[in-house]
């Protein structure tokens, strides 16, 4: 889950899909590398193949992804792609965040 093939970091520049709405299917040495719009679709299109591939049994060995671990990898793309549309790293941006979230909330006291 995520744009982590080759295909997608060559082509990370040219990329106008989130990080968040990509995923690859691999497959005998190659890649079919999919991006999705909306958090709808990529969840559906994600655990839709993954079901339909452990179905058919192209891929015993292939590990399955929980919903959990989906939702908390899909946070994590978010997370990463807001901080570096902002210029900053994930920690820095986390950081910041976390101060404004305080700063707001003692206003509100």
């Amino acid at each position: 889950y995520g744009p982590m093939t080759t295909t997608f970091v060559r082509c990370a520049a040219r990329r106008e899909d989130p990080a968040w709405a990509c995923f690859s299917l691999l497959f005998m040495g190659r890649t079919l590398d999919l991006a999705c719009v909306g958090d709808t679709q990529v969840r559906a299109w994600f655990h839709g193949l993954q079901r339909l591939i452990t179905r058919v049994g192209l891929s015993p060995a292939m590990p399955l992804v929980s919903d959990a671990t989906f939702i908390t990898q899909k946070a994590r793309w978010k997370l990463t792609d807001d901080a570096h549309a902002a210029g900053k790293t994930v920690r820095v941006h986390l950081i910041r965040s976390l101060k404004v979230m305080h700063s707001d909330a003692a206003l509100q006291q």
